[in-house]
């Protein structure tokens, strides 16, 4: 493993190892080749979309805010109720 180091306001990017379908990879580098962009630029971004639209991931987010928000309204209750303004 090694690190791409960018400095002066670039994007620090840690190198990882895959482990991927031999024909994936075919369709990989044939999908690179035609926008003229690397593996990475394209890997990047399928995993942004998956993140950031994922219904999964928005649920537990969203159960995850009203917990926060639980628990802030909780603190303020009790520091209502001991006379904490």
């Amino acid at each position: 493993m090694y690190y791409i180091l960018y400095r002066k306001g670039y994007i620090i990017k840690k190198a990882i190892n895959i482990r991927i379908n031999e024909s994936l990879l075919t369709d990989l580098d044939s999908y690179a080749k035609e926008l003229k962009c690397s593996r990475t630029y394209i890997i990047e971004k399928a995993v942004k979309i998956e993140i950031y639209s994922s219904e999964e991931v928005t649920q537990k987010r969203a159960k995850l805010q009203k917990l926060k928000q639980y628990q802030d309204l909780e603190f303020l209750e009790v520091g209502v109720d001991d006379g904490i303004k």
